[in-house]
């Protein structure tokens, strides 16, 4: 994810999150926290329904 944002330099950033309850769960996934932690631009994490998370980029 890191290698795209760099490539292609996105003004904004938005991730799929599943699996867990936002507002239950105080810490995000392990891939979501490396990017916020390195990425130099917004980002939207936005959680995804249980029963599909095979979302692909054409669909949104």
């Amino acid at each position: 994810i890191l290698k795209k944002a760099e490539e292609l330099k996105p003004d904004i950033l938005i991730l799929g999150m599943h699996g867990r309850d936002l507002v239950k769960h105080t810490f995000l996934g392990r891939v979501s926290e490396r990017v916020l932690q390195r990425i130099r631009k917004p980002v939207f994490i936005i959680p995804l329904p249980e029963e599909e998370t095979d979302i692909t980029l054409g669909e949104i």
